[in-house]
């Protein structure tokens, strides 16, 4: 039998996030993610309905969220659909489904992001502001990584050889 597994893309903004190294020296980025639908009721009420779901990150996916994004900042992901198993407290088996990000793209910054670039715009001498392409996507290919003391065994973050994805709940947090 084949695994199979499932694959994600999610634009949502980023509620909170967390960047940790790991014992072995990689860095993960935990996030929690909020997608908003709209929509009207049987009434033609204008409704909002709010999901929320854990997302992780690696290596240098994780060191690029950790610089590129923040708390309100939009992002379009692709990863992994992966559940977590445990047993809690009082015994009882729980899960919850989330997301191992492979790829990211920065929608759009969060607030205070814009507030700093919008006072570096206004600081510039000649008139012309910071401008970034928008909509760069960071799926690392062809990344070097720098000689640092994150770089890994891999030198870079597609995955490679025998790496193995893990469950969520072997996963350090």
């Amino acid at each position: 039998m084949s695994q199979g597994f499932f694959e994600v893309k999610a634009k949502a903004n980023i509620g909170s996030i967390e960047v940790n190294t790991l014992p072995s020296g990689d860095l993960v980025a935990n996030l929690s993610l909020a997608a908003t639908k709209k929509y009207k009721d049987n009434q033609g009420q204008q409704q909002e309905k709010t999901t929320w779901i854990s997302a992780t990150a690696y290596r240098r996916t994780a060191e690029l969220l950790d610089m590129l994004a923040q708390q309100g900042t939009e992002i379009f992901v692709t990863g992994s659909l992966v559940e977590d198993k445990w047993v809690d407290q009082n015994n009882q088996n729980r899960s919850k489904v989330g997301i191992v990000i492979d790829t990211f793209d920065v929608l759009r910054r969060g607030k205070e992001h814009q507030n700093a670039q919008n006072n570096a715009n206004y600081n510039q001498s000649n008139g012309q502001g910071y401008n970034q392409a928008p909509n760069q996507g960071y799926n690392n290919q062809g990344y070097q990584q720098p000689n640092n003391r994150r770089n890994n065994a891999q030198g870079g973050y597609q995955q490679q050889g025998n790496y193995q994805r893990q469950p969520m709940s072997q996963r350090a947090s």
